[in-house]
């Protein structure tokens, strides 16, 4: 985050609100107890608040997404699978960028979503940049964001959609240093006691804590 629109600001006694969300992380973080070096993270959560008893309402993207964006449960919501599967958020539900932008809020998605298939806007955003979901292309991207709203005398809210660390890990786009960081055969598995000890799992967990520290905690 950078300090040319520092989200604790006080723009007219409501603070600016930045969402950052991704794919498959669940509790995978130094913060919640694993085994995972992710200090910037950890060190936002020692400043702020950690959700201890939080979950997540559905195994799939689409759904979990729609109950964040709504406050309610999938069989409620009616996403009850993925959105390019044609389980979409209908237009005509209240979403947290809707309530926000009726509060005053600018709103802006930056990366992604998957709420909807197409026309994010429908959502309830004023700005819509989906040109990446990648964290380390986004960077640019919410930098530029931030530094346009630096002056602005309206609070926001941002979305930034992260796609990593989602499997397959890609390692198409990222360099091959980025699965360094840990060695799949001295990885202690203690955070996946329900896995067994195979080369396959060893190579996929150290890959995920790769990404999870390489990119999403760099």
């Amino acid at each position: 985050m950078t300090d040319r629109a520092d989200p604790r600001s006080d723009t007219s006694g409501r603070p600016n609100l930045v969402l950052v969300h991704c794919h498959d992380l669940g509790q995978h973080l130094g913060c919640y107890g694993a085994d995972v070096d992710t200090p910037n993270i950890d060190r936002i959560a020692a400043d702020g608040a950690r959700m201890a008893n939080s979950f997540c309402t559905a195994p799939q993207c689409s759904p979990s997404r729609s109950s964040m964006m709504t406050g309610y449960y999938p069989h409620e919501n009616g996403v009850m699978g993925l959105a390019h599967m044609g389980w979409a958020l209908g237009d005509d539900w209240e979403t947290l960028p809707k309530r926000l932008r009726s509060a005053g809020y600018d709103t802006a998605l930056l990366g992604f979503q998957h709420e909807v298939p197409d026309e994010p806007e429908r959502l309830g955003y004023d700005t819509v940049d989906s040109g990446t979901k990648r964290a380390l292309d986004l960077v640019d991207v919410v930098d530029d964001f931030l530094a346009e709203r630096a002056d602005a005398d309206d609070p926001f809210f941002v979305s930034i959609g992260i796609e990593e660390p989602h499997r397959p890990f890609r390692r198409e786009y990222l360099p091959d240093e980025t699965y360094d960081a840990y060695d799949p055969e001295a990885l202690p598995l203690d955070d996946f006691p329900y896995l067994p000890d195979a080369t396959g799992v060893r190579e996929d967990v150290a890959d995920l804590r790769s990404v999870i520290s390489e990119v999403l905690d760099p």
